[in-house]
């Protein structure tokens, strides 16, 4: 796999203009000075390429996997990519279109628009981070063909990107990245203020689309800067992933409540929090879902029972020994852990986690769940 991260995403966009990032990551596979939009398509496809692109608040990426025998024309393409500048307003024109299809297909869906448009648009309400990558139909609207390309002069530079290859890697591959990435200029890129406060609360908000009610409580904690990273990402397991973590075992197993409630660790720019979601419940069922949702913090925070936290980590090192093996996974993180400025070396996360102790677990859960959440409340449509 060959992962190119750019750190560019809806934090460098004018207010009005939101959503250039994505829309530059779209229009970037069509025609450009080193081919047409079919050509590039058949150069990946005919050596067993296979392509995707995503854009966050924060960095955009253009993933590659393919045999490793085609990794020196995966960079080829992938510089060429990156590096191509004159687009079609024609096709420009069409990439906007898809992308406006597909926020609306993102809207349409209740608990995406829920988490999306309100959840995380709250969180960081006030900064740069608060909007959605996406933009709206209305910030869609004022983006050219001139906006993303002087978008991509100024951001789309080797000083504000991270080239990541995972698996089968030759010697030569950095001779090779020099050849290519390495001939473009550095300059300077300017990096916004994010002044952020976190406001905890209880709010209220109405997603109409749906006939369900959704659930989310907010704690913040620290970043993937932050050596606590680790013991939150446990917490994080433990809270909502598999049939015996808390959320599940609780809610689903034993009460019936909603469908799957699930954890989220979720750090942006070095900001970090933790989510803890339920996106499917009757209208009675929230405030019982709220007071599970709780309790679970709290079990975290005086958690006593050893086997239990034994077996929690046995079954988070091997998701991440399982991530690891995963090519695309780890060339994700790998991305991912450079901008976040992590602290920890992936490879070595499984055996940090087992090297954690109750006492530190407990800690960590004291620290940063003993404040005030955010908690808000998708109300459905009557």
């Amino acid at each position: 796999a060959l992962y190119i991260g750019i750190e560019v995403g809806s934090k460098d966009e004018p207010k009005d203009k939101i959503g250039m990032s994505h829309i530059l990551e779209h229009t970037m596979f069509r025609s450009c000075e080193y081919f047409t939009t079919s050509e590039l398509a058949e150069q990946l496809e005919y050596n067993g390429i296979e392509s995707n692109a995503s854009t966050r608040k924060t960095y955009t990426t253009i993933d590659l996997t393919f045999p490793a025998d085609k990794l020196p024309i995966a960079i080829q393409l992938a510089y060429k990519i990156v590096k191509g500048s004159k687009f079609k307003n024609k096709e420009f024109l069409m990439e906007k279109s898809a992308v406006k299809s597909e926020m609306v297909e993102r809207d349409e869906d209740p608990q995406t628009r829920f988490l999306d448009r309100k959840l995380y648009q709250r969180i960081f309400k006030g900064t740069v981070l608060e909007p959605a990558p996406i933009g709206t139909d209305k910030t869609l609207k004022n983006i050219s063909l001139k906006d993303i390309m002087a978008h991509k002069k100024k951001y789309y530079v080797p000083n504000n990107m991270v080239v990541v290859a995972v698996g089968n890697v030759p010697k030569n591959f950095f001779k090779a990245i020099g050849k290519t990435f390495g001939k473009m200029v550095a300059k300077d890129v300017p990096k916004p203020q994010i002044n952020w406060k976190f406001t905890p609360g209880i709010e209220h908000v109405k997603i109409p689309e749906s006939d369900r009610s959704m659930v989310a409580i907010v704690y913040k904690v620290s970043g993937m800067d932050s050596k606590d990273t680790i013991i939150i990402g446990l917490i994080n397991e433990m809270l909502g992933e598999g049939i015996t973590s808390l959320l599940y075992s609780k809610m689903r197993t034993e009460l019936g409540l909603g469908y799957t409630p699930f954890s989220d660790y979720y750090s942006e720019n070095r900001l970090g929090c933790l989510a803890i979601d339920s996106l499917s419940l009757r209208k009675n069922e929230v405030q019982k879902a709220i007071k599970v949702m709780k309790d679970s913090i709290n079990v975290v925070r005086n958690l006593k029972d050893r086997a239990y936290f034994e077996g929690r980590k046995v079954y988070t090192v091997a998701n991440l020994q399982k991530n690891l093996e995963d090519i695309e996974e780890r060339a994700e993180s790998r991305v991912d852990a450079e901008f976040e400025k992590s602290c920890y070396d992936i490879a070595k996360e499984p055996q940090l986690v087992k090297k954690i102790t109750l006492k530190q677990l407990r800690e960590v859960a004291n620290k940063y769940f003993s404040a005030e959440p955010l908690i808000m409340i998708g109300l459905p449509k009557r």
